[in-house]
């Protein structure tokens, strides 16, 4: 009988742990350039603070095509040289963007449209392009990460 309080006791503690600390999933693309083809994102400093309000990424399209940015991108955490994704609130503001035919953008990314304050630690940036024509989007998507450090 004690056995089986003692067992119902973690089974209970086991599953309020479980909520409370999310684990997040592991990321479906481990390797992710910041080139490719011609166009470069990386962040405009290597170091950003716990209490900044977001991330700054400089995009360079060195081609002659002109591409447009996926309003979607993820953040993700390195931990143990693997990358896992960040939750993210459902209702943050989906940014698109254009990125010309040779030029020089900057991408401002607000830290508030993660569900939990981002930890001292590595992270990255993924974000999407896609070759646009007069005839609309054309081609495969383009996978771009630019990282950084969150620190105290």
């Amino acid at each position: 009988m004690k056995s089986r309080a003692v067992l119902a006791f973690f089974v209970v503690a086991l599953s309020i742990l479980g909520t409370a600390c999310h684990t997040n999933e592991e990321a479906g693309r481990q390797e992710i350039p910041s080139e490719q083809d011609g166009l470069f994102a990386a962040t405009e400093q290597e170091r950003y603070e716990t209490a900044d309000e977001g991330v700054a990424i400089l995009i360079e399209n060195e081609t002659d095509l002109d591409f447009e940015g996926d309003p979607a991108y993820s953040i993700e955490r390195e931990i143990d040289g693997v990358w896992y994704t960040v939750d993210m609130r459902r209702d943050f503001p989906a940014m698109g963007f254009f990125v010309g035919a040779q030029s020089i953008t900057t991408e401002f990314y607000p830290l508030e449209v993660v569900e939990e304050e981002l930890t001292p630690g590595n992270y990255r940036i993924v974000l999407s392009f896609i070759q646009q024509t007069d005839e609309g989007l054309v081609g495969e998507e383009i996978y771009l990460a630019a990282t950084f450090e969150i620190v105290d």
